[in-house]
C-alpha cells in the first residue's frame, strides 16, 4: 500500500512540474516580442528584457546567443561592440 501511495505521490509532483514548465516557452516568446525591434539595441539591454541565455558561442568577434525553453527557441547574433546583428533562428512550437 505504501508503494501505491509514493507512486501516486509521484505522479502528481511530475504532473505540477509538466503544468509549470508548459508555458515557459510562450513567456519567453512574449519577452521578446514586447521587446520589438532589436535593431540598433546591444546585448545587454536585451539580456535585462528577457533574461540570461541559454548558451553563448563566439566566431571570432562574432557571438551567437540562445534562449531555449520547452516549445521555443531563438538565436540572436552579436557583433563585436555587442550590437545586435540578426536572428539566426526562431522556432515557436504551435499551442492548442
Amino acid at each position: 500500500m505504501a508503494l501505491v501511495g509514493i507512486f501516486l505521490f509521484l505522479a502528481v509532483l511530475m504532473a505540477i512540474g509538466n503544468s509549470s514548465n508548459k508555458n515557459q516557452g510562450g513567456h519567453l516568446s512574449q519577452r521578446f516580442a514586447r521587446l520589438g525591434n532589436m535593431n540598433g539595441k546591444y546585448k545587454d539591454e536585451i539580456i535585462k528584457a528577457v533574461g540570461n541565455p541559454t548558451s553563448v558561442s563566439y566566431s571570432g568577434r562574432t557571438q551567437l546567443l540562445q534562449w531555449q525553453r520547452q516549445g521555443y527557441h531563438i538565436a540572436l547574433k552579436f557583433d563585436g561592440d555587442g550590437m545586435f546583428s540578426g536572428i539566426t533562428h526562431e522556432y515557436a512550437a504551435h499551442r492548442r
